[in-house]
């Protein structure tokens, strides 16, 4: 494994589903609730996996570039959120990865837990939450 490849690994996922969700959902008009974490979740635990990184960090490193950008929106909550439900994806991916040696568990436990937290956010956010 490339030393750092986490790191990498974190900011091509981040440059892949930036560049994804925008196609998504602004011109093919894809449900964002659905649709972001199958294809974030698919290029952090894939690359990941693909380079031989650790799940885990690969995930916290697509949740810092996330905060990032929030941040130059000056969003401090949605940064927070951002690194804390990345990886806490990440920690269900790993786990899955490390128990069960299964890509698509992994794959799958994190986008279940990532579709979960979106679905709650938006739901809390039509609240008035």
């Amino acid at each position: 494994m490339l030393e750092g490849a986490y790191l990498l690994a974190g900011l091509l996922a981040a440059a892949l589903a930036w560049t994804g969700n925008r196609f998504l959902f602004s011109f093919l008009k894809f449900d964002g609730l659905l649709w972001g974490p199958l294809l974030e979740e698919a290029l952090k635990t894939g690359l990941a996996l693909a380079w031989g990184a650790p799940v885990l960090l690969v995930h916290a490193a697509f949740g810092l570039v996330e905060a990032g950008w929030e941040l130059t929106r000056a969003r401090r909550g949605a940064a927070l959120a951002a690194v804390g439900g990345h990886t806490l994806f990440g920690v269900a991916a790993a786990g899955l990865w490390e128990g069960s040696g299964q890509a698509v568990l992994a794959w799958g436990g994190g986008f279940l837990l990532h579709f979960l937290w979106n679905a709650a956010l938006f739901w809390l956010h039509r609240r008035g939450g």
